[in-house]
């Protein structure tokens, strides 16, 4: 318990409290938990989209690609309103990192200490609202982070010896 946040520890306490299971290693959850949690996502990052002020415009293919987004700043901002919508979102993302059995602060860590790293390389640009990183950026080794969990990549191939 001693690399996970009080916040996240809290949520894995209602989670067990609703009879959700909460892993002690990394896992990849079922379908069904997957899917309900893409959902919760989307639904406090609209409430905090919706209280920014801001309506959401969708330009067209089946599937949804972030530049098919049009962002359109179309009523004034309800403070009260995104952050209620960001603590929501913050409390739904703890509780995918608690079905999937990942410790938050070593992961935190990770990224953190990455996007710091862009700061000596990357530039920002006014036009996109976006600091960008340079080309040659490392990406965070997230993979690292979760094997020191206990996970297990599946995908990794491992070469049997030959007898």
């Amino acid at each position: 318990m001693r690399h996970k946040s009080e916040h996240l520890q809290a949520v894995e306490r209602f989670h067990v409290g609703m009879g959700v299971d909460v892993p002690d290693k990394p896992v990849v959850p079922s379908d069904e938990r997957l899917l309900a949690r893409a959902k919760l996502l989307m639904e406090e990052a609209m409430e905090f989209i919706e209280a920014a002020g801001i309506t959401l415009s969708f330009l067209g293919a089946h599937n949804i690609e972030f530049d098919d987004l049009e962002f359109i700043k179309s009523a004034p901002a309800d403070l009260v309103g995104m952050a209620d919508g960001l603590a929501d979102t913050m409390v739904i993302c703890a509780g995918g990192m608690a079905i999937c059995g990942i410790a938050d602060l070593p992961l935190l860590r990770e990224v953190n200490d990455n996007n710091l790293l862009k700061l000596d390389t990357g530039y920002f640009d006014a036009e996109r609202g976006k600091f960008i990183k340079a080309k040659n950026h490392p990406k965070p080794d997230i993979a690292s982070v979760l094997k020191a969990q206990g996970w297990i990549d599946e995908h990794v191939h491992v070469p049997c010896e030959v007898h």
